[in-house]
């Protein structure tokens, strides 16, 4: 039997198998992505989950940020027409600022500039977070366990704060998606090695089930959005090769639940029975993917496993 793995961005690996093989084919591949982003992102921040519209959301004097998680994809496209909606809402007293990663920055990702026009680019600001800059972050509150809130001082200073992610499993180390955008994401150095730390020493513990250790890493990002006054989110729901099959807006918890729901219908596939080995593709452009794509097709492929 000949097998064919997609790969990269158009690679393809043939395997001959003598051995019947079981294809997990997740439904995302054949799903049609959106063909216009802005009209569709125009949509939903229209029409939000649990939510007014958007433009009902702010004041004309706010300062708004759209916090931009790394490697979203089709992220510059995305906050185009996010910024394209808001523009025409804010006063000159007023300020829309996009906020990236500094991997972000050294891809060439999360800049919507070459999406808007020229007055229109006059109008936002575009900032890069870096984790080492001491001089960036501010002490927003403390968690519940009392470790500090440090964050960039963009989205401590902000009016308004819109986190913009891009679903995945959550079982793969912990919660992705808009609800994880913001922490650890945007905060120090420290508080960054300190979080994946304590993930990575509870992802080898046997002790706590592995549902129970997701919920608790999301629940700390989501402490941080209440602690910050997050209310509104995006999130999008990626489909092969750089693609978006949705794109979900509404209230954190409501954009995450129905993300979620969506996402796993459409690349968390059910099998008969489980394997010994799984083979797993990564159909990103390998100088651009990040490594939550990894992640991602280790933590789908490890489902599959027969243990």
């Amino acid at each position: 039997m000949e097998v064919r793995i997609p790969y990269g961005t158009n690679g393809i690996l043939e395997v001959k198998i003598a051995s019947p093989v079981v294809l997990a084919h997740p439904p995302g591949v054949d799903a049609s992505p959106i063909k216009d982003l802005d009209v569709a992102t125009r949509e939903v921040l229209a029409s939000p989950l649990e939510l007014p519209p958007l433009a009902q959301c702010i004041t004309g004097s706010d300062r708004v940020v759209l916090a931009l998680r790394r490697g979203t994809p089709r992220g510059s496209e995305i906050l185009a027409a996010i910024a394209k909606y808001l523009l025409p809402f804010l006063s000159s007293d007023g300020q829309l600022t996009i906020l990236r990663t500094e991997l972000d920055a050294k891809a060439g990702r999360g800049d919507p500039r070459p999406y808007l026009s020229a007055n229109e680019q006059q109008l936002i600001e575009i900032k890069t977070h870096c984790a080492d800059h001491q001089e960036d972050f501010a002490l927003l509150a403390r968690f519940h366990n009392g470790r500090p809130l440090r964050l960039n001082r963009v989205l401590v200073d902000a009016d308004v704060v819109i986190p913009v992610g891009w679903s995945q499993p959550g079982g793969a180390w912990g919660v992705y998606g808009a609800s994880g955008t913001i922490f650890p994401g945007f905060s120090d150095r420290l508080a960054q090695l300190g979080h994946w730390r304590e993930v990575v020493r509870s992802s080898g513990s046997k002790a706590t089930p592995s549902r129970r250790r997701n919920r608790r890493h999301g629940q700390i990002g989501l402490e941080a959005n209440w602690l910050l006054g997050t209310q509104f989110a995006v999130e999008v729901i990626p489909g092969i090769c750089e693609s978006i099959l949705k794109i979900v807006a509404g209230t954190m918890i409501a954009t995450k639940k129905a993300a979620r729901a969506d996402y796993r219908k459409w690349w968390c596939p059910e099998v008969e029975s489980k394997t010994d080995l799984v083979v797993a593709g990564v159909d990103h452009e390998p100088a651009r993917t990040v490594w939550e794509n990894l992640a991602q097709a280790a933590w789908s492929a490890a489902r599959l496993v027969r243990r």
